[in-house]
């Protein structure tokens, strides 16, 4: 099992695997323990390091992708 930082919002979820790794970051499968429902949890790597104009983009690209996310969940 991958090991992820978390909060306390995410301590309901148990992470079962890492499925895939992205430019932004990895998206890990887990399960929610009270519900026992299977989502995709997204952990986003930024470097602070990063030119301010590649980091807006990049912010725009994830909130875009958030949205769709987002959306998708509701059909």
């Amino acid at each position: 099992m991958q090991t992820i930082e978390t909060t306390s919002r995410l301590n309901i979820y148990k992470i079962e695997k890492l499925p895939g790794k992205g430019t932004y970051g990895s998206v890990y499968e887990a399960t929610n323990t009270e519900t026992g429902k299977q989502v995709a949890i997204k952990q986003i790597t930024l470097d602070p390091s990063i030119d301010k104009d590649v980091f807006q983009v990049m912010m725009l690209t994830i909130i875009r992708e958030l949205e769709i996310l987002y959306k998708l969940s509701q059909v």
